[in-house]
Formats: structure tokens, sequence, C-alpha cells
């Protein structure tokens, strides 16, 4: 056999994948891609960010946890608001009324 008349059995010294195969990864990258996606973003706004943030997140754990948006360095999105009021402060209340 010649192997320049046949490219194919050249090519599987350089090159031992087949098209599919390397097609089907491809295809699965995309598809893993895909899937993180929808499991790490909001559906709303579609943005490759929040899967580096998650890659981030994950690899460096010592960090906070890196939240894409945020300007403050622990951002909350509401304050917790205090709805008691502890017997300590009744009595400062109480003492400042008293004089």
């Amino acid at each position: 056999m010649v192997p320049w008349l046949f490219p194919r059995l050249a090519l599987r010294h350089v090159f031992p994948f087949s098209v599919f195969s390397v097609f089907f990864f491809f295809f699965f990258f995309f598809f893993l891609v895909s899937l993180f996606e929808f499991q790490y973003m909001e559906i709303r706004h579609l943005h490759l960010q929040y899967i580096i943030y998650y890659i981030a997140n994950r690899t460096f754990k010592k960090s906070r946890g890196i939240m894409p948006y945020s300007h403050r360095h622990n951002a909350r999105p509401t304050p917790i608001k205090k709805l008691t009021v502890t017997q300590k402060e009744i009595r400062e209340i109480m003492r400042y009324e008293d004089k």
C-alpha cells in the first residue's frame, strides 16, 4: 500500500482519533457548559461570568466567595432588621426617661 494514496491510513499515525470522536468531544463539552450555565446562572441574563465566578469560588476556597456585581466586600442584599427589643435596651430607655 502506498500511504499517499490512502490519506486516512497516513493520518492515523498523526491523529489517532476519528472525526466522529472529535465532534462528539466538542458537543459533549458544550453540553456540559450549557448544564453549568443553567445550574449556576440566572435564566434572564445569561452571562458567562457566573460560570467563571462559580469556578473561582470552587478553586480559591480561602476567599469569602466572589459575587458578581457586588461593590462591598461581604455584600448582603438587605440588612437584617431588628424586630425585638432586649431587656437591656428597655433599661437604658427607662434610665434616660428618669433623668
